[in-house]
């Protein structure tokens, strides 16, 4: 939501596209919650039956998405109007014509992810600790390469430093327990739930493979406004969805 909501934000060009993108800006938030309201209604007709999460359970998960929904809204246009002051800008170049955006949009996503994982945990007591470092690596992996973005949307950094921290951070959420042991079997029957398991020695090759994967591709088609996080919303729900269906709440 905080790429869109940049975009929402504008360029200090004239007021009339300010309020154009304010108002692109609502419109994307109502979508999207009412696109969140659908998927709690189908989550409550669910909840009735056996072996489905409690109303206990699925709250928290609204909550987050309603607090992470929020704090985006609210922090992204506050990171933009940072960007600009102090030179977190778009360079002339033949992919960035005049006027030149602020950059980072990654910023305002991350503290809206933190906040909202942070502010939820408390209504998570029930967690294993075994969850809770896997969430704390996820939190510790992310700030890297937050960090890292920071620098690279002001100095440009080469693909060699790029792909040195995303390892790096890959590496410190795997020591935390972010590692894949299994997948499903695509070629096994889809209602069985079969699963193709690792090994230690294949699964943390996998996994590093995976988490610097999805971060170079989430990267590498971040070059229009709002495409990279309209994929993740995308991919976001499907893993909710596919989540709730296999009772991993």
């Amino acid at each position: 939501m905080a790429a869109i909501f940049e975009t929402a934000a504008g360029e200090d060009v004239v007021k009339t596209d300010l309020g154009a993108g304010k108002r692109v800006g609502i419109q994307v938030a109502v979508l999207v919650a009412s696109l969140a309201l659908v998927l709690f209604l189908v989550v409550a007709v669910a909840l009735g039956k056996p072996g489905h999460p409690t109303a206990r359970q699925v709250f928290p998960l609204g909550a987050a998405f309603l607090i992470a929904l929020a704090i985006s809204y609210a922090v992204t246009p506050l990171v933009a109007r940072f960007a600009r002051r102090y030179g977190f800008k778009d360079r002339p170049s033949s992919h960035h014509l005049p006027p030149m955006k602020p950059r980072l949009g990654g910023l305002a996503i991350y503290l809206a992810f933190l906040l909202g994982v942070l502010a939820t945990m408390p209504l998570l007591p029930d967690r294993t600790p075994e969850e809770m470092r896997r969430i704390w690596g996820i939190l510790a992996g992310s700030t890297l390469l937050l960090a890292m973005g920071i620098v690279d949307d002001r100095r440009e950094l080469g693909p060699f430093p790029q792909l040195t921290v995303q390892v790096l951070a890959a590496l410190i959420a795997m020591s935390l327990g972010v590692v894949i042991h299994a997948i499903p079997n695509p070629f096994g029957n889809p209602f069985s739930r079969s699963t193709i398991e690792f090994s230690i020695y294949l699964a943390v090759p996998f996994t590093l493979f995976w988490i610097v994967g999805a971060v170079n591709t989430v990267d590498f088609i971040d070059g229009l406004d709002g495409l990279a996080v309209g994929v993740g919303g995308i991919a976001a729900i499907v893993l909710y969805l596919h989540s709730f269906h296999l009772m991993q709440y």
